[in-house]
């Protein structure tokens, strides 16, 4: 099928890969135009898969399910009803709060920023599902991360004209995870620049750094 073929392509071109992960990926787009029974199918087919979390599947499995509906949320907007109505929130949640460390954890935060980018009820059903402060703990424990660039994302579609939701990510420390995410990307950027630098490459001086 067109879903299955164009995520394999996305693995084979390391969309996944913490090493040039950004915010700009997530906007994906998997081909084709399905119909509501076609998403619901798809949606409980890799729910399935991650409500069993990996007492019965392997991280490989668990990746491509939350890959999959990262997809699927990035460009059908069907499905963000049916991920809600499905307890599709809920079941990314528990992946975040698992930690960076799980295998699923960048896609199923790269899905909730999908989820969150256009319906008001997605973004209220995330914070009353704890979605925030498992947000906000991923940008803690591991600032540098793919799933923390993905979570930060998350969190500014949460916080759009949401008061509720600004107002927890205040409590929950938030502001300034985010602001360890961003000083993280800056000295990365830094980095990256000094070394072409170093090898007669980029420009003489880090813009950055003025």
């Amino acid at each position: 099928p067109p879903l299955q073929r164009w995520l394999a392509n996305q693995e084979e071109a390391g969309a996944w890969s913490d090493d040039g992960a950004s915010v700009d990926g997530i906007k994906l787009d998997p081909p084709g135009a399905m119909s509501d029974q076609e998403v619901r199918r798809l949606a409980s087919e890799h729910l399935k898969v991650l409500e069993a979390n990996d007492t019965n599947h392997d991280s490989r499995s668990l990746l491509l399910a939350a890959e999959a509906l990262a997809g699927l949320c990035s460009t059908v907007q069907e499905s963000h009803d049916v991920m809600r109505t499905l307890g599709g929130i809920e079941v990314l949640v528990k992946i975040l709060e698992c930690g960076p460390g799980h295998p699923a954890a960048k896609p199923a935060a790269a899905a909730l920023a999908n989820l969150s980018s256009v319906l008001s009820e997605n973004r209220d059903a995330v914070r009353q599902l704890g979605g925030i402060p498992a947000l906000v703990s991923l940008l803690l424990k591991k600032p540098d991360s793919g799933a923390a660039r993905y979570a930060s994302a998350a969190l500014a579609n949460l916080c759009v004209n949401n008061l509720a939701n600004q107002e927890m990510l205040r409590e929950c420390s938030g502001l300034s995870a985010l602001l360890g995410v961003l000083k993280s990307s800056i000295k990365k950027s830094q980095s990256s620049k000094a070394s072409q630098h170093a090898r007669g490459f980029g420009l003489p001086f880090s813009l950055l750094s003025h």
